[in-house]
C-alpha cells in the first residue's frame, strides 16, 4: 500500500482508511489493531469489538480523548500479549516500516493469527510514482541507495525499510495467502502534493519565524 503524509487533506486520508478496512471479509467478532496510535481506524472497523495496542501511552490517551471505543493496551509489537492462534483478525497499518526488526514483528503476527484468520497490512511502498519523489525514483532505478529526507517521499527519516508488494507477500507466505491488494495515492496524491508545495514551504517558514498562527488557520483541511 502506497501512502503519503505530506499535503494530504482530511477526506483523502479518511478514504484511504476506509479502503483498507473495507478489504476485510465478513464481520469479525474481535479485531486487534497493532500500533493503533490514536485509534483513527476504530470507528471504521467492521468488528464487534476492537483491541488497540500501542507502545505510546500518550497516543493511547489521545485515542480515549478522541472517543475510541476499543479496549486499549500498552504494549510492544515485538512481544504481543496474546496467545498463539488466538486472534481472529489483525490490522497492521503504517507500522512495519517504523521498526528495526521487521522479521520479528511479522513472526509475532503470524503467531497470534488463528488458522483461517485475517490480516490487513498497509505500508508505504518502495514502488512509488515518479511524481511523488523524482530523485529517489531515479536513484532506485540506477541502483543507488535512496536518500532519506522530509517532505514528499516515502523515505522519511523514521522509516527503516520499505517493501513493494512482492517482497511483502514473500515475507508473509506460506502462513498467509494473499486474497487481494490495493494501491492508493498513485496519481491524485502526487499531483496535489506538487500543486501545494509552495503553500507548505511557506507555512514551514512561518512556523520558524512565529507567524504560523496568524497567517494559517489550524482548522484548514490540509494536514502538516
Amino acid at each position: 500500500m502506497y501512502r503519503q503524509k505530506f499535503g494530504a487533506d482530511r477526506w483523502l486520508t479518511k478514504i484511504k482508511r476506509e479502503m483498507q478496512v473495507s478489504r476485510m471479509s465478513g464481520k469479525p467478532d474481535i479485531l486487534v489493531d497493532l500500533g493503533c496510535g490514536a485509534g483513527r481506524y476504530h470507528s471504521l472497523i467492521p468488528a464487534r469489538h476492537v483491541i488497540g495496542l500501542d507502545i505510546s501511552r500518550k497516543k493511547l490517551l489521545k485515542a480515549k480523548e478522541e472517543g475510541s471505543k476499543g479496549y486499549l493496551i500498552l504494549g510492544s509489537v515485538f512481544n504481543l500479549p496474546f496467545k498463539s492462534g488466538s486472534c481472529e483478525a489483525v490490522l497492521l497499518s503504517e507500522v512495519i516500516e517504523h521498526v528495526d526488526d521487521q522479521k520479528q514483528v511479522l513472526e509475532e503476527v503470524k503467531r497470534i493469527v488463528r488458522p483461517g484468520g485475517s490480516l490487513i497490512i498497509s505500508t508505504p511502498s518502495s514502488s512509488f510514482p515518479f511524481l511523488w519523489d523524482p530523485a529517489n525514483w531515479l536513484r532506485i532505478r540506477l541502483g543507488i541507495r535512496p536518500r532519506h529526507k522530509k517532505g514528499c517521499t516515502n523515505y522519511t527519516p523514521e522509516h527503516k525499510e520499505l517493501y513493494d508488494f512482492n517482497k511483502l507477500a514473500s515475507h508473509l507466505q506460506p502462513e498467509f495467502q494473499v486474497e487481494g491488494k490495493i494501491f492508493s495515492g498513485r496519481i491524485i496524491t502526487p499531483l496535489l502534493a506538487r500543486m501545494w508545495m509552495p503553500f507548505f514551504y511557506a507555512r514551514a517558514l512561518c512556523n520558524k519565524i512565529g507567524f504560523s498562527s496568524i497567517l494559517f488557520n489550524e482548522s484548514s483541511v490540509y494536514l502538516w
